[in-house]
């Protein structure tokens, strides 16, 4: 599908709709770029960017039309891949693009004449991380609607119990729609365990002796290596990592680097 006429549709809409809007721009224009995202997750193309589409899908429903809705978007693109979409209730009735007129035209007879098999075809599930975002906004989203209907938003379970792509399931598992939150949990749970940062603690005195600042100084601290050179605490930590810590180079930057090379 990559170099088809409806994948560079969907490619150019994709950079469109992804742009931030603005402050001064009306509802109408959030509207719009819900009915897109709507658009290009139908459209079945572009998968691996259909994790982004489902978050933004669920940021702009929160702020169009309430939690519950983007909590149902939030929830639908989380199992995606676990299940026939055509066994998935969500709403996306009005599918209209107003980039060209043009583009209305081949984009609803792309959709009308749309293999139903192909309709049918299982797509794979969304990359882990997208998962992970998507499991924290449904259980944000979740407490929202619960405060919504005058609840504690510690029933925040209840609200996943209740989403059309748990009930879907639910018919023929007969756990009530329980699924769902234990799957969001796991994920949270998941991600936080793959996250958690490892930290090396480096003993100074394994490397140097601090020097003995004078009273009513405030230079700043420094060591005595043991070659008898006089280091910072920087330099004190690039010696430990190139010499235990296994490395070849490095330099102290204050991550100016790593911003400059990736924001």
């Amino acid at each position: 599908k990559r170099f088809t006429a409806a994948w560079a549709w969907a490619e150019a809409l994709h950079h469109a709709v992804m742009r931030p809007i603005s402050a001064c721009e009306g509802p109408e224009v959030r509207l719009a770029k819900v009915r897109r995202l709507q658009l290009l997750l139908r459209s079945r193309l572009c998968v691996a960017r259909r994790g982004r589409w489902y978050n933004e899908l669920a940021k702009e429903l929160l702020r169009t039309k309430g939690p519950m809705a983007a909590l149902h978007a939030a929830a639908e693109g989380l199992v995606e891949g676990m299940q026939p979409t055509g066994d998935i209730a969500i709403d996306m009735s009005v599918v209209s693009v107003d980039l060209t007129a043009e583009s209305l035209s081949q984009e609803s007879q792309a959709m009308d004449g749309m293999d139903q098999a192909k309709q049918h075809e299982v797509l794979p599930l969304l990359p882990l991380d997208a998962r992970w975002d998507l499991a924290r906004r449904c259980r944000t989203l979740a407490g929202r609607s619960a405060a919504v209907g005058g609840h504690s938003s510690k029933t925040w379970q209840r609200q996943l119990r209740e989403c059309p792509v748990a009930q879907a399931r639910a018919a023929t598992s007969g756990d009530n729609g329980q699924w769902l939150p234990a799957l969001v949990m796991r994920l949270i749970a998941e991600e936080a365990s793959a996250r958690q940062p490892h930290v090396q603690v480096v003993h100074a005195a394994q490397l140097g002796v601090p020097q003995c600042r004078e009273p009513g100084t405030s230079r700043r601290r420094l060591f005595d290596g043991f070659d008898l050179q006089q280091l910072t605490v920087e330099e004190l930590a690039l010696r430990h990592y190139l010499g235990a810590g296994g490395l070849t180079c490095g330099m102290h930057c204050e991550g100016s680097l790593p911003r400059d090379l990736f924001g």
